[in-house]
């Protein structure tokens, strides 16, 4: 994909430009942050907010005491 001129003349009528290109959109894609987690992130955040209540209750404990 895209073009390569070594020499010489051409005439070329342009029909897409930016993200309207291939690579246009593959460059946006590329960039662009995906939002939802990959399976390690997703159960790394399952976790966490199954023992966060546990430090919690760990603190004020401590507090307490």
């Amino acid at each position: 994909m895209g073009t390569n001129v070594v020499s010489g003349t051409a005439l070329a009528i342009v029909i897409g430009t930016g993200s309207e290109t291939y690579f246009g959109q593959l460059a946006q894609r590329v960039t662009s942050q995906d939002e939802q987690p990959n399976a390690f992130q997703g159960r790394y955040q399952q976790s966490k907010l199954a023992i966060d209540p546990l430090h919690v209750g760990d603190d004020a404990n401590r507090v307490a005491h």
